[in-house]
């Protein structure tokens, strides 16, 4: 996968595959087996994020063939599109996906952005996928909600989070968010 004009973004997207290849292999693979290498900031049970009592993904079930199966370590429920909190920007994302390949909901889904973000990347490769593929995410047709299996912090504001995907043929997709002026919102997102 490219990201024409960010090539960090190919080599974090191919160095995120590796790792997650790697710990297909189990335990004795290393740190990456072991869970998220961060912990879910503090706060992240406050207003919108719950946590559920059912854990994602079966832990004996074997993996689909070429995807990395559900690793559901944190399992919490996003449920607001609050952009103080992780996972806010995610939600109105999808909450526009579910709205359909539309120029309005195109203009809801960039909004989730930080204003630098590509704006034809994003209406011409992720928008359309994440319309694709929205519905393996949410709760429903018409609920957003969705789980944050794993949140990685990489710098006071910036995160890496996984979405819970409930297709047993697509891995956990990786998402960064950034922390601009309070709010919590997507610097890249993989559909």
């Amino acid at each position: 996968m490219r990201y024409p004009g960010r090539p960090w973004m190919t080599v974090l997207f191919l160095a995120a595959f590796a790792l997650a290849c790697k710990s297909e292999k189990g335990p004795a693979a290393g740190p990456s087996a072991q869970g998220p290498t961060g912990t879910a900031p503090s706060g992240a049970a406050a207003s919108g994020v719950q946590t559920p009592g059912a854990g994602g993904g079966s832990p004996g079930a074997p993996a689909a063939m070429g995807r990395v199966r559900s690793r559901c370590p944190a399992n919490q429920a996003v449920t607001s599109g609050d952009l103080a909190q992780i996972g806010g920007a995610l939600y109105r994302a999808y909450q526009a996906a579910l709205k359909g390949n539309t120029p309005e909901a195109f203009e809801e889904f960039q909004a989730a952005f930080q204003p630098e973000a590509d704006r034809n990347h994003l209406k011409t490769q992720v928008f359309p996928r994440v319309v694709e593929h929205v519905g393996k995410y949410v709760a429903g047709p018409s609920d957003p909600s969705f789980t944050l299996c794993r949140v990685e912090k990489q710098t006071n504001d910036r995160v890496k989070v996984f979405v819970q995907s409930r297709d047993p043929k697509k891995s956990d997709p990786p998402s960064l968010l950034v922390l601009r002026d309070g709010k919590w919102l997507l610097d890249s997102m993989t559909p």
